[in-house]
């Protein structure tokens, strides 16, 4: 039988509600000190992009999804080998990581809900851009190259 479709409406509200408070935190910044955090505002289109897909139930939802989760783990890989104390930082990876392998795992196993359309290819696109150059960004931070 599967899962009851609403979940999928369901975890679109919530990434939603994150990309929508990410782009609260880039007009934050934007009044604090005239400077746009544009970090924050990838985030926030990355989640506008899931939100969406899981609205529409797009078919780039599960490879997206899948990079997503390889990435976490690539991340938390890297930060586990150069970091010198594994604190609380290293458990919230953990957690982000765990998160993102359950939620592929979810839309791998319910990939039949999923649907294609034309706009699949360029949503599809606009996501592994963003998500490239926040991944980057991420990684050289954890990187010991200057």
């Amino acid at each position: 039988m599967g899962i009851h479709p609403k979940v999928f409406t369901v975890l679109g509200i919530v990434f939603l509600a994150i990309g929508a408070l990410s782009f609260l935190t880039v007009a934050q910044g934007w009044y604090l000190s005239h400077s746009v955090l544009w970090r924050a505002g990838l985030f926030g289109l990355l989640d506008i992009l899931i939100a969406y897909a899981f609205f529409d139930r797009q078919r780039w939802l599960e490879p997206a999804l899948g990079l997503n989760a390889a990435g976490q783990a690539t991340l938390l890989a890297v930060h586990a080998y150069y970091s010198t104390a594994l604190g609380g930082q290293f458990f919230f990876a953990v957690f982000g990581t765990t998160l993102a392998i359950a939620l592929f795992w979810y839309v791998h196993r319910n990939r039949d809900m999923l649907k294609h359309t034309n706009a699949s290819y360029v949503l599809g696109g606009l996501f592994v851009c963003t998500w490239g150059v926040s991944f980057w960004y991420l990684l050289s931070n954890f990187l010991p190259i200057k």
